[in-house]
């Protein structure tokens, strides 16, 4: 995993054009995915390269890590009119967390702990819930309520939820 912007297409050019003669030799390929091929996947980059070619692509949802944690942790995502949110565990959280309804952190990578402490802050306060899954769907799954309970170390595949108290 790497953020350089240059050596991740390079990466992806060096991976799809390993594969792309057997396409052109009209053998059927797939791409598989853990979650969803459209939620922050490996997957997109390369289907444009491939679309790029005028390669036809199929996409076959899977369920998303943010819909398998809820269910694994036993909560709703949303009701009523309340709305969701994905973001990204690199972004400006701060002003993220402003944000009503149901926040879902993902790739929170080496800013976990940071992460898990403003919302221990926000849980102390009793203004949210939390509730963390790492490795969803897998033998090694391991579910945590209350931001105390999130590890301190990065866990790659570690869907954070944040529920709003009304």
């Amino acid at each position: 995993m790497t953020r350089d912007e240059e050596a991740l297409a390079k990466m992806h050019a060096e991976f799809y054009d390993k594969y792309r003669q057997l396409i052109m030799d009209g053998y059927n390929l797939a791409f598989l995915t853990i979650g969803d091929p459209t939620v922050y996947s490996t997957f997109g980059y390369i289907m444009k390269l491939a679309k790029k070619d005028g390669i036809e692509v199929e996409i076959i949802n899977g369920i998303t890590s943010f819909c398998g944690s809820a269910a694994a942790a036993g909560i709703l995502l949303s009701e009523r009119d309340e709305n969701i949110h994905i973001i990204s565990g690199q972004g400006n959280l701060e002003e993220e967390l402003k944000i009503s309804g149901t926040k879902i952190i993902m790739k929170s990578g080496r800013n976990v702990a940071s992460i898990k402490e403003r919302l221990l802050e926000l849980e102390q306060a009793d203004k949210i819930s939390v509730y963390a899954v790492v490795d969803c769907g897998m033998e090694t799954e391991q579910i945590f309520n209350g931001a105390m309970m999130i590890p301190d170390d990065s866990k790659y595949m570690m869907t954070i939820i944040i529920k709003d108290k009304v």
